[in-house]
């Protein structure tokens, strides 16, 4: 009898082709396990390894909210957009774009849309399946040129044809909020980076080191813009840090991106012992990614997913904010404490001094990691769920 079931929705999908009609037939037949097609756009890439967890992170979990079996079509979302790819996304049953950070104009520059996904209005409009934009975030640095005209209107034209427009922390929401028209304001959610919620859609399993340590990552792209004029005096604060803290903690370094690789002759030069470890050319799974984040006892970040991807693994982190992103994330868990200034007179001091401190309190630490993931998880949870009941037709929302 269920083989029969399974006969008859397939044919009856294949000559009905509007969407809702066709996971309502699934539902009724399949009890909830019909696929669902979805062309996801991301910044997914190897040669940085935040982007590819990002990506493979929130695809697994909307996967296991909606407990859906999902065809996914994937493509980088800074690749030239044509009529043929909007004819390839109206055969899908929604488009998904997200995570990370694409609101930004010089990565993918482009005069078409003016951030990271270069498509033209008048194709944007010929989109006629739900848009669904998750946990993307808005990357402007500080003291950076602000967009073009043309991402003003892009943006607005998207979220206005947006099912669901959510951004993954609230100054996000906040700046984009000062991009549009005001009447589009009630159409921009929050949506958490999926990256901070690993513990919950993956095994995370924590060790107990003889040894602590101490994960380090420090952005070296956009150098410029990071650390202005005072770049000399930065970089040898932390150095001076990280030369105490090798006395009590092994160090391990992450690269995010091939330019992270270039902080490895300061700790050279300083006579630090350390590890390091090339995320960016690896081609790992998941698990063995989260691994390399659940086994520190404290991980020290510059990047967004250097800070995000070891929270999500319930490991003490400390933010070295040098982007305001950082600092967004860090008010959104309530634990602005967690994070320094770069430019801080006394980065040094306090970069030591918080570190010692999370060592010492590594547990109460985790429980208060914890107690912040459950947050953003009933987050996410709530959110897919809309997501999911407005592609299965039982929203117009």
């Amino acid at each position: 009898m269920n083989n029969m079931k399974r006969f008859l929705t397939k044919l009856i999908c294949c000559f009905i082709p509007v969407a809702t009609w066709r996971h309502n037939v699934c539902q009724h037949w399949l009890d909830g396990q019909c696929s669902i097609k979805l062309f996801h756009l991301s910044a997914q890439a190897h040669g940085n390894a935040g982007d590819w967890i990002l990506a493979e992170s929130l695809r697994d979990t909307i996967a296991m909210v909606f407990n859906r079996k999902i065809h996914w079509i994937k493509r980088n979302v800074r690749k030239s957009v044509t009529p043929h790819i909007i004819r390839k996304i109206n055969k899908c049953d929604a488009l998904v774009i997200g995570g990370g950070g694409l609101f930004l104009k010089d990565t993918n520059a482009n005069n078409i849309s003016g951030w990271q996904w270069p498509c033209p209005i008048e194709l944007l409009r010929q989109i006629k399946v739900p848009i669904f934009v998750i946990a993307v975030g808005y990357n402007r640095f500080r003291n950076q040129d602000d967009f073009d005209s043309i991402f003003f209107e892009n943006v607005s034209e998207l979220i206005n044809k947006s099912k669901y427009f959510g951004l993954r922390n609230h100054g996000s929401v906040r700046a984009i909020c000062d991009c549009v028209p005001k009447k589009l304001h009630d159409k921009i959610s929050y949506f958490p980076c999926t990256t901070t919620i690993l513990s919950r859609v993956y095994n995370v399993s924590k060790q107990n080191n003889v040894r602590p340590i101490i994960g380090l990552n420090i952005a070296f792209d956009r150098s410029d813009k990071r650390f202005g004029a005072d770049i000399g005096l930065v970089l040898d604060k932390i150095v001076h840090a990280m030369k105490k803290l090798s006395t009590i903690a092994d160090i391990r370094y992450y690269a995010h991106c091939e330019s992270d690789a270039l902080f490895t002759t300061f700790l050279q030069s300083a006579g630090i012992k350390f590890e390091i470890v090339r995320l960016n050319q690896l081609h790992l799974d998941m698990h063995e990614y989260i691994k390399l984040y659940s086994e520190p006892d404290l991980v020290i970040g510059m990047r967004g997913h250097a800070q995000m991807i070891p929270f999500g693994c319930n490991t003490p982190i400390i933010s070295l904010i040098s982007h305001d992103k950082m600092k967004w994330f860090l008010d959104d868990i309530d634990h602005p404490e967690f994070g320094i200034e770069i430019h801080d007179p006394k980065l040094d001091i306090q970069l030591y001094e918080k570190a010692v401190d999370i060592l010492k309190h590594r547990q109460e630490i985790i429980k208060k990691l914890v107690t912040a993931q459950d947050k953003l998880f009933n987050i996410t949870n709530t959110e897919l769920r809309k997501i999911l009941q407005i592609i299965e037709g039982k929203s117009d929302d």
